[in-house]
């Protein structure tokens, strides 16, 4: 029955454009591709951010919205797709991984993870099952991009969404607004 599933779940036309394969994504030449078990990872670290929300209540939120932010800038500085948004198609899906984008989407995945782990622990807001639902959604986007190798659009999404946050964190414990 699982088998039925896994391969009903991992079909080509499910995630790859037409004419695309998962072996078209297999590792070879040195090029490295993204793989769903990659994100694995994202679990223990997940729990490292959870400690040090623990440990840095008021400010964690802001201090990795604004390392992520500035962290992803530089990563993607040097990439044609952030000055020139129709090249995050340009070779699609045959686009090989960095390792610098590879840890991005691995701390933005655990980031998410960790909110959804302490959110039970929170002061109970009226938006609770909205928060709920926006960090299901953001956890099934960011595998999803990761998996299918839409990892430029991906992280402009990061980019686009992370650079806003940090003026948010501010205003909410300064007190202003």
């Amino acid at each position: 029955m699982l088998s039925v599933l896994n391969e009903w779940l991992w079909q080509d036309k499910l995630w790859l454009p037409p004419n695309s394969s998962w072996a078209d994504l297999e590792d070879r030449d040195g090029q490295i591709y993204p793989h769903p078990q990659d994100l694995l990872a994202a679990l223990p670290l997940a729990l490292v951010l959870v400690a040090l929300r623990l440990a840095f209540e008021r400010y964690w939120r802001f201090l990795f919205y604004l390392c992520s932010s500035v962290g992803g800038f530089s990563i993607l500085y040097h990439e044609s797709w952030l000055w020139t948004t129709v090249m995050c198609w340009e070779n699609y899906p045959k686009q090989p991984l960095k390792l610098a984008m590879y840890w991005w989407y691995l701390l933005e995945l655990s980031f998410y993870l960790s909110l959804l782990m302490t959110l039970s622990f929170d002061t109970k807001r009226k938006d609770f099952k909205e928060q709920v639902a926006h960090h299901l959604v953001t956890i099934f986007l960011v595998t999803f991009s990761y998996s299918a190798n839409l990892l430029r659009i991906g992280s402009l999404v990061f980019l686009l969404h992370d650079s806003s946050d940090p003026l948010l964190e501010l205003r909410a414990f300064s007190g202003l607004f």
